[in-house]
């Protein structure tokens, strides 16, 4: 899959952190990004965690530099779901 650089923007209700975007970062980000990581020192385990790089993450994930050629990637709905949810302020909803 080809990762497309997005324009996130909210509209609506977003995205609910514990159903729809917890389990990504679950999925496709604590296997590196967890406290003492050697790989990266931002630690994704929570939401408090979370929080803290909600902005760098917007960047990140918007211009595909995450997750990493070479790692399991987002699907585009895990996409759309992630950058509407930070478009919106990263809520704990």
């Amino acid at each position: 899959m080809t990762c497309a650089r997005a324009d996130p923007t909210c509209e609506g209700s977003p995205p609910s952190y514990a159903h729809d975007v917890a389990p990504i970062f679950a999925e496709l980000c604590v296997s590196c990004h967890y406290a003492g990581s050697p790989y990266s020192p931002t630690s994704l385990v929570d939401y408090a965690k979370v929080q803290l790089s909600s902005g760098s993450s917007l960047g990140e994930v918007e211009a595909c530099l995450m997750p990493p050629l070479g790692t399991p990637q987002l699907t585009e709905a895990q996409r759309t779901a992630m950058l509407a949810w930070l478009a919106c302020g990263s809520p704990d909803n």
